[in-house]
């Protein structure tokens, strides 16, 4: 059977072409997403910047052991002990907020002149620093040896006398102070660039402190922490998009072999009556799934070693990733890459196989025209049982765990199973919509309206092979785009209900908000003003929890709260709330009234009771613990008539600006995270270009039947544009079968979601981007329209007494 399966190849290559080119493609992707993911897991870190030319560095312990042997994972770079200090000749290497005022910058710091050798760093003008007066400046900020600038720290601005400019770095945005002025304005020492060897170093400074050499001293470096999670943006956008690829190849592939199965059923009926056996039918289309699988994932592998390289370029020009991420993971995800080609290939063509085998020669003689089972048992059951098992986990998103809902990288996955599921048993639905769309064309005069209705539901496997992506592709643009700008939306409209501000003051091109910012706002009669300050910090219970977790949190003032800042609540009370207690998100999992263990950003521990769980929140926390980071937002209440210039007037020059708060919270861009960004972008991509491809392929391999209507309509007298109008019109309705069936699917389980997020944040309606997804309409239907309406006008090139009607 494998001689005839390759001799089938060579002389039917165009009824496999379709399937050839859908899974070429199919791994092409998946390779190449596999490879990218597969580095993003392995380790990987930046090369050292800031210490580039240094041996040995000295930092902070990475990790310690904190209350009966926990371990608090301590990445960013802590003060030095004195005693570590005194026991480590070296240059103190200081990191603060340190910026020019009116000059944006990436990573702005504050360091003194004596590490910046370390850096690599070199005056491109004037001298070192050697006054209290005196800095250097990065060429970037414009500024010249001799001029003066204001420079703007945590505590805010202060004029400097320029003394000479460097070149610019990628890494930083530094303005280098004497070391003395260095050690005033931050009297904390982060690291310490060591004079002698390392084992000498690890000798003096023993467990006080770790000692570096090699990439390890980028562990040194303010910001280190970040590089650990710099990732998961590529893992988790990666990983989505591996999961879509397969579901839409599997789906395409399984597809493109039934639809091709059906057309050669004389073939199969052929060798039934000539003494073939099910059995040897059966290993026949095996074969040839084989041998199309394995020739066409080899090529997918080839395209996707290519495409791997552009796609992590793509993915750190959006920054998704980092600079520094590297591609290092080859010969697993091609070799993974490869065998989920076949095996997709040769699982989707079970069902169509068991069908070929199960062909008789009295089955081929008999046999009209129409479809006359339009799906198997085994798709029947499958879809049946996904439909009612995604309806099942909507329901219980709604009642049981409508915080699920919040998530749109969790929902997304919910909304789609049901749609999924629908996909599966298109042949089943598209013959009743096919019905009640086209009765308007039943009861029309003239015999078009005839022809497209009962080409449509006759042919009903074609017709739902070419529906099938349509309706894919718009349910799932239909939802993931729904679920992202609906709870968007949400979250930006339960911020605003607990937030009773006239006026936002935000950062104007400065990294935070400093103090002296904070004092002439408080300066304004009659203003309540709420600085917000986000932070990650470690909890642990006291009670029964082994283990140090990370969560989010907001330091606040507690005498906004009840005010200014009106958080909603569970359970609990915010008037006890204050510098020795907190406030969490009942999904937390913290009971009322425990006290918690907490570590924060500078390495400072508290202990804080729970007085109140909220909802649909961060955790809060005094701003006492948040010292050294600079608040993010201030909320503003303001006496009636405060206008927005007198707000700005005040802060002029400080690196901060105001808005009415009624225009901070505008959703005007819900896809504010880069990895959610390209991870749309990438999943509704690789639908759609499946879409298309299944369209088309579908109408390649239909196209001796088109053929074979086309002659029979000219031979009865139709005109040449009275063939193409049929084959349009059909076209058209074909679509809007599949646009219909999404839309009244993805409607159900956004209502879901509009039910579960109402929840969480009160009454909040489905918000959905026309302009996109009117988009996608008419590109379904335009490819659509297209792959039907040239095959025609190729059909009509015959003469109909030459055409085969047959194919």
């Amino acid at each position: 059977m494998l001689s005839i399966a390759r001799d089938t190849l060579k002389a039917r290559w165009t009824s496999l072409v379709a399937t050839f080119i859908g899974l070429a493609v199919g791994v092409a992707v998946l390779s190449s997403m596999a490879v990218v993911f597969a580095s993003a897991l392995a380790p990987q870190s930046p090369a050292p910047s800031r210490y580039a030319e240094a041996a040995v560095v000295v930092r902070s312990p990475e990790t310690r052991t904190v209350d009966d042997g926990a371990v608090l994972d301590n990445a960013e770079p802590e003060p030095l002990t004195k005693e570590v200090l005194a026991a480590v000749p070296g240059v103190h290497d200081r990191s603060f907020y340190a910026q020019v005022a009116d000059r944006p910058a990436a990573a702005p710091y504050g360091r003194p002149w004596s590490a910046a050798k370390f850096a690599g760093y070199r005056l491109e003008s004037g001298k070192a620093p050697a006054l209290a007066d005196e800095v250097v400046v990065a060429a970037s900020t414009g500024a010249k040896a001799g001029d003066r600038v204001t420079v703007l720290t945590a505590s805010g601005p202060r004029p400097y006398a320029v003394s000479g400019v460097t070149a610019d770095v990628d890494f930083e945005t530094a303005v280098f102070f004497t070391d003395t002025e260095a050690a005033r304005l931050s009297p904390d020492v982060i690291a310490v660039v060591a004079d002698g060897s390392a084992e000498q170093v690890r000798q003096a400074v023993g467990d006080r402190a770790d000692v570096l050499t090699g990439d390890a001293r980028v562990k040194a470096e303010p910001g280190s922490s970040r590089n650990r999670g710099a990732l998961l943006g590529i893992v988790s956008m990666t990983a989505t998009s591996i999961g879509v690829a397969v579901s839409v190849v599997a789906f395409v592939v399984a597809a493109t072999f039934a639809f091709s199965i059906t057309q050669r059923t004389r073939e199969f009926g052929l060798l039934r009556a000539v003494g073939a056996t099910a059995r040897q039918v059966r290993r026949m289309v095996f074969a040839e799934a084989l041998l199309v699988s394995v020739s066409a994932s080899l090529l997918g592998c080839g395209l996707g070693f290519a495409g791997a390289p552009a796609l992590a370029s793509a993915l750190k020009s959006a920054k998704v990733g980092p600079k520094w991420y590297e591609l290092t993971v080859w010969v697993v995800p091609m070799l993974s890459a490869f065998v989920l080609g076949v095996g997709v290939a040769l699982l989707a063509v079970w069902s169509a196989a068991r069908k070929a085998g199960g062909t008789s020669p009295v089955e081929v003689l008999r046999e009209a025209t129409a479809d006359t089972k339009a799906i198997g048992r085994g798709r029947l059951v499958v879809g049946l049982s996904t439909v009612v098992f995604g309806a099942l986990v909507v329901l219980f998103v709604v009642a049981k765990a409508s915080w699920l809902s919040m998530v749109p990288v969790l929902y997304t996955p919910i909304a789609a199973v049901p749609l999924i599921g629908v996909a599966l048993l298109t042949p089943v639905v598209v013959k009743p919509l096919a019905r009640l769309l086209t009765w308007p064309l039943g009861r029309s005069k003239g015999a078009t309206g005839m022809l497209v209705r009962a080409s449509i539901v006759t042919a009903v496997r074609r017709t739902a092979t070419t529906a099938g992506p349509v309706l894919l592709l718009v349910g799932l643009s239909v939802t993931m785009l729904g679920v992202t700008y609906t709870v968007g939306s949400a979250e930006v409209n339960a911020e605003r209900a607990t937030v009773t501000a006239d006026h936002v003051v935000t950062p104007a091109g400065t990294p935070g908000l400093n103090e002296a910012a904070l004092a002439r706002l408080r300066g304004i009669a009659g203003v309540t003003v709420a600085p917000i300050t986000p932070l990650r910090v470690n909890h642990r219970k006291f009670d029964d929890d082994p283990e140090i977790n990370d969560m989010r949190a907001v330091a606040v003032d507690p005498a906004t709260v009840g005010s200014t800042l009106k958080p909603v609540v569970a359970e609990g009370s915010t008037a006890d709330f204050g510098d020795d207690t907190m406030m969490v998100d009942e999904n937390v999992r913290l009971p009322l009234g425990v006290t918690v263990a907490v570590w924060f950003p500078d390495g400072s521990r508290a202990e804080l009771k729970v007085v109140a769980l909220l909802r649909n929140s961060e955790t809060y926390i005094s701003s006492k613990h948040a010292s050294g980071v600079l608040p993010t937002r201030a909320y503003l209440t303001t006496p009636p008539g405060t206008s927005t210039e007198a707000v700005n007037a005040a802060v002029a020059g400080l690196g901060a600006r105001a808005v009415p708060a009624d225009d901070y919270f505008v959703v005007a861009d819900p896809f504010q995270s880069p990895s959610l960004r390209f991870g749309v972008i990438l999943g509704l991509g690789i639908i759609a270009a499946y879409a298309a491809m299944s369209i088309v392929n579908t109408s390649i391999l239909g196209h001796a039947d088109r053929r074979g209507a086309t002659t029979a309509l000219r031979l009865t007298g139709a005109t040449s544009k009275q063939v193409v109008r049929v084959a349009a019109y059909e076209a058209v309705i074909v679509a809007a079968v599949g646009i219909v069936a999404a839309v009244v699917i993805s409607a159900v389980s956004l209502f879901g979601l509009r039910l579960a997020v109402s929840q969480e944040v009160g009454p909040m309606p489905v918000i959905l981007p026309w302009w996109a997804l009117i988009g996608v309409v008419l590109g379904c239907v335009v490819v659509t329209v297209a792959s039907a309406v040239l095959p025609t006008r190729l059909a009509l090139r015959s003469p109909p007494a030459t055409a085969d009607p047959q194919g």
